[in-house]
C-alpha cells in the first residue's frame, strides 16, 4: 500500500463509505462538433443558490457562460462548444464553485467530417468521488467511466500538498470497458480544506491524453 502525499504510513483501508454528496453536473449531448448546444444541469449548490452566487461555466478552462442555481441547489443552462480545430479531443466542461473546486464532465470535441466516440461508450470520460468530504479516517472512493481500455490511471495532488491520503493503488488499470477505481483513506494529521485529486491517462485513442479532476473536502 502507498501514501498519496509527500510522507506519511500506509494503512488498512475499510470499505469505501456508501454516502455521496456535494456538487456535480452533467451534460447533453456528451460529444458533438463546434457550435454544439449543451444543456448542462447541476445539483447540489445549494450554498451558491441560498447566498444568490453566479456558477461559471468554462470548456477546457475558457468561459462560456454562467448558471444561476435555485435554492434546492439545482440549475439548468445552455452552452456553446467552441472551435477547437481539426483534431479529435476529449475536453472538460466545468461549474466552478466558490472554494476553488469545479464539478466536471467530459465532451468529446469531433472535428468537421469526425466521427463520435465508440459504441463501447470510450472516449467520453467522467470521474466520480465517494463522498466528497470528511474527516480523518474516511474511506473515499475515486473512479472513472468510459476511459481508455487497457490504459492506466495516475491519481496526483498538486506537488507540495500537506494531505496525506493511504491507498493501495495509485495508479489503477482501466477495464476491457473503460472503467476503473481506488481507494484512498484520509490519514492524520492531514490538515481540514479542500484537496484537488488530478487522474491523468496516456489516451491516443481518445484523441491524446485524458486529464480529469475531482476535489475532497477535509472537515
Amino acid at each position: 500500500m502507498a501514501a498519496l502525499a509527500t510522507f506519511g504510513l500506509a494503512v488498512i483501508l475499510l470499505p469505501p463509505a456508501a454516502s455521496a454528496y456535494g456538487e456535480s453536473i452533467t451534460i447533453n449531448p456528451t460529444s458533438g462538433t463546434a457550435g454544439t448546444k449543451v444543456i448542462v444541469t447541476g445539483s447540489g449548490w445549494e450554498e451558491n443558490g441560498s447566498r444568490g452566487i453566479r456558477t461559471p461555466i468554462t470548456v477546457n478552462g475558457s468561459p462560456v457562460g454562467t448558471a444561476v442555481p435555485d435554492s434546492g441547489g439545482t440549475f439548468r443552462t445552455s452552452i456553446t462548444i467552441p472551435d477547437f480545430g481539426n483534431k479529435r479531443i476529449v475536453t472538460e466542461v466545468a461549474a466552478l464553485t466558490g472554494s476553488g473546486g469545479a464539478a466536471t464532465a467530459q465532451f468529446v470535441y469531433v472535428p468537421p467530417g469526425g466521427r463520435t466516440h465508440p459504441t463501447t461508450g470510450q472516449c467520453a470520460p467522467s470521474i466520480h468521488i465517494t463522498p466528497a468530504a470528511g474527516a480523518i479516517g474516511t474511506n473515499v472512493l475515486i473512479k472513472g467511466n468510459a476511459w481508455q481500455a487497457g490504459g492506466t490511471v495516475h491519481i496526483s495532488l498538486p506537488y507540495g500538498s500537506k494531505g496525506i491520503f493511504n491507498t493501495p493503488s495509485a495508479s489503477p488499470s482501466v477495464g476491457a470497458q473503460g472503467g476503473w477505481q481506488t481507494i484512498f483513506k484520509v490519514a492524520a494529521p492531514t490538515p481540514k480544506g479542500t484537496y484537488r485529486f488530478t487522474a491523468t491517462e496516456a489516451a491516443p485513442q481518445c484523441g491524446g491524453t485524458i486529464t480529469k479532476t475531482v476535489t475532497f473536502t477535509v472537515t
